[in-house]
């Protein structure tokens, strides 16, 4: 939500929360790049804990919901099985590259600061 409102409004809590004006453009761009590398994250993060939730379930009960056999196209067991680990192995490289990026992001700023 705090990524659809106006950034000034956003800087101003900022500002108020951390006892520090920020004003320089370059820090203002940090922050808007990690706050979208981090809503990113998270909902990567909220999506790979549901997927595993499908997988330990239809595992357990030996059955998929019936839009997993519309998505996987098929009416396979194993082939649905299949299709859910490539989509959280999707998920997980999607993941790493995102935190690759918040770490990238963070060096090269800390590097501009020195």
């Amino acid at each position: 939500m705090y990524l659809t409102r106006s950034s000034s409004i956003l800087y101003q809590i900022l500002n108020k929360t951390l006892n520090y004006s920020i004003k320089k453009k370059d820090e203002k761009q940090f922050i808007n790049v990690r706050l979208q590398l981090l809503d990113q994250q998270y909902c990567l993060e909220m999506d790979r804990q549901l997927w595993q939730s499908y997988l330990d379930i239809g595992l357990q009960q030996h059955l998929w919901p019936d839009q997993f056999y519309t998505m996987a196209k098929t009416n396979d067991f194993d082939l649905c099985k299949q299709y859910v680990m490539n989509y959280i192995e999707n998920n997980k490289k999607q993941l790493n590259h995102c935190q690759f990026e918040l770490t990238k992001q963070e060096q090269k700023f800390q590097t501009c600061q020195i």
